[in-house]
């Protein structure tokens, strides 16, 4: 992290402020149709959210292709400036090479967050060379609330029940155009959410099964974050590992059904899927091939014995101590009907 600020503080210049732009009511990019951008728009506590799906489907149905990208990007731009607009006081557009953020902090910070976000962003495809890919849908965006009455305020569109969110202070809202939320004090307290989902979002081009991505991400967010996760590899961990899993148990994990647990069976869903991608990403190459061809719909069995030369369940035996039998491998009976 401390090297992610150091480069951040290093390319500040980099970064651009649009805080002193008119909020737009038309977009209009080259020859392709104006974009009436408040149509577009749904009023939530006297805030625009803007109607992502909505878009999406005005811009491929009136939108030659070549345009849809920067149409989208200046959408996006021109939403955040009716939001600045609607919040007031002191708040600001900052924008760097893959980020726009929203916020009242001062320009120094301002700058330093948005650089963050691009060069996280910038980490992600290096860490995972080969298998990453920047998200499609453009600059990444961070919108930054005064306090925490605001931000559950705007968090209640999306969640009725925001105050059931407990001390959430930052989240990743997929709804609609996917963009970060934080509050102000907290601010950097979500950068390690904010590597997680940036990876997650680098990998949406891949169908992948839930493990493995899980597995991918936590293990990316460990080595760009260098955060300590509280005994990952202890003795009593292991043997929680051991004494939990099964050859039942193991078809919801690798089905990801175990992933929606709420004991701790989430906790050590997690555990395992990042100590497997742990191991197999030793030989990036091989892993490489695995996961560009690994699928959902047989937990990446096929992809495991092609391209790594293993069965799953034989790896996993393994690393939990059993004796290799069939019903620890992906048997599919939970596999989506084609």
């Amino acid at each position: 992290m401390l090297g992610l600020l150091r480069k951040v503080f290093s390319n500040n210049s980099q970064t651009s402020s649009a805080e002193a732009a008119a909020a737009p009511t038309e977009i209009s990019v080259s020859n392709a149709p104006v974009l009436l951008l408040p149509q577009f728009f749904i009023r939530h506590e006297n805030l625009p959210l803007l109607d992502g799906y909505r878009l999406t489907n005005w811009l491929n149905d009136n939108v030659a292709a070549e345009f849809r990208a920067s149409m989208r990007e200046e959408a996006k731009r021109g939403w955040l400036m009716h939001v600045r607009d609607a919040l007031c006081t002191n708040f600001q557009i900052t924008e760097s090479e893959t980020a726009l953020l929203l916020s009242s902090l001062n320009p120094t910070t301002a700058r330093t967050t948005a650089g963050f976000m691009s060069n996280a962003l910038e980490q992600v495809l290096g860490v995972l060379d080969g298998i990453a890919q920047a998200p499609q849908w453009g600059k990444d965006i961070l919108i930054v609330f005064e306090d925490a009455e605001s931000y559950y305020r705007y968090l209640s569109f999306f969640y009725p029940d925001a105050a059931a969110l407990g001390l959430s202070r930052g989240m990743y809202i997929r709804t609609g155009m996917g963009h970060f939320v934080a509050v102000k004090a907290d601010l950097y307290a979500i950068q390690s959410m904010m590597v997680h989902e940036m990876t997650r979002n680098c990998l949406v081009h891949l169908p992948l099964p839930l493990w493995l991505n899980v597995g991918i991400t936590v293990n990316t967010g460990r080595q760009l974050i260098k955060k300590s996760c509280g005994g990952c590899g202890s003795q009593q961990l292991h043997q929680r590992l051991l004494a939990f899993w099964n050859e039942s148990e193991i078809q919801e994990f690798w089905s990801g059904a175990s992933f929606q647990r709420e004991d701790e069976g989430l906790q050590l869903s997690y555990e395992l899927a990042r100590i497997m991608v742990e191991l197999l990403a030793k030989d990036w190459p091989s892993f490489t091939g695995f996961v560009t061809n690994a699928h959902a719909d047989d937990a990446g069995a096929a992809a495991a014995r092609a391209y790594l030369d293993m069965d799953l369940g034989e790896l996993v035996c393994a690393l939990l101590e059993r004796d290799n039998s069939a019903g620890w491998s992906p048997n599919l009976k939970w596999a989506a009907p084609q």
